[in-house]
C-alpha cells in the first residue's frame, strides 16, 4: 500500500471525527443558550398562572370584628387571667389568681377581678386557700376583699364559708365581718364575725358576735 494514500486517508478520518465533535459542541452550545432564555420564561409563566387562579380571601369581612374587638378593649380594658405573688412580713408567700381583672377608673381606685384564688404559704409549709365569685384589690392598701360564696380552707381540716371575707396582702389576717360558718374536725361553729391572724400554722382564731358551737366527739 502506497504510504502517500495511507497519510491522505489517515487525515481524511481524523477532519471527519474534528467536524463531528465540533458540531456536537455547537449543538450543545446552542441548547444551553436557548435553555438560558427558555426556562425563565418558563418560570415566568408558571408564577403567572399561579397569581391568577390562586384563591383571593377576602379580608373586608374580617375587618369589622377585629375592629369590634378593638372598639371593646378600648371601652372595657382587662386582663385576662392575672397573676400577684407577695410576702407577707411575717414571711407567708402569697399568690392570687384570677379569670379576669379590670383596673380602676384611676390609680387609687381597687382592681375589681372574677373567680378569684388566693394561696398564702407558711415557711413551715401550711397553707391556707381562698375562693371567691368576686374581688376587689387595694394595691396601695395590701387589702383584698372577697364577694360571693368566700371559702377558706386548710389541709389540717378546717373550711370557713361567709358572703364576704378580707384580707391582708401585707400580713396573714383574715376576717368575716358578715355570718360566717366553720366547719372543723370537732365539729361546727356558727358565729356572725370572724378574724383569723398570723401565719398558716400558728393561727389564731377569734369569734364573736353570737357564736354557737356544736361539738361532734370523735368515736
Amino acid at each position: 500500500m502506497d504510504r502517500s494514500a495511507f497519510s491522505i486517508s489517515t487525515t481524511a478520518c481524523a477532519r471527519a471525527s474534528s467536524d463531528a465533535m465540533a458540531a456536537k459542541l455547537h449543538f450543545h452550545s446552542r441548547l444551553v443558550f436557548w435553555l438560558k432564555i427558555l426556562l425563565p420564561v418558563l418560570a415566568l409563566a408558571i408564577l403567572s398562572t399561579l397569581f391568577l387562579f390562586a384563591r383571593r380571601i377576602d379580608v373586608t369581612g374580617l375587618l369589622p370584628y377585629a375592629q369590634n374587638e378593638i372598639d371593646q378593649l378600648a371601652a372595657d380594658p382587662r386582663l385576662t387571667a392575672p397573676k400577684y405573688s407577695g410576702v407577707t412580713s411575717d414571711g407567708a408567700k402569697v399568690t392570687v389568681s384570677a379569670t379576669t381583672a379590670r383596673p380602676g377608673k384611676d390609680p387609687k381606685s381597687p382592681v375589681t377581678a372574677v373567680d378569684v384564688t388566693a394561696l398564702y404559704e407558711a415557711t413551715s409549709g401550711e397553707t391556707l386557700t381562698l375562693h371567691g365569685k368576686a374581688g376587689t384589690f387595694d394595691l396601695t392598701g395590701g387589702l383584698m376583699n372577697l364577694t360571693g360564696d368566700v371559702v377558706a380552707t386548710t389541709p389540717d381540716g378546717y373550711k370557713m364559708t361567709s358572703d364576704e371575707m378580707s384580707s391582708s396582702l401585707k400580713q396573714s389576717v383574715l376576717t368575716a365581718d358578715h355570718h360566717v360558718v366553720v366547719l372543723a374536725p370537732f365539729g361546727r361553729i356558727d358565729a356572725g364575725a370572724m378574724r383569723l391572724s398570723g401565719p398558716p400554722g400558728a393561727h389564731l382564731l377569734v369569734f364573736n358576735q353570737g357564736v354557737r358551737l356544736v361539738y361532734n366527739p370523735k368515736n
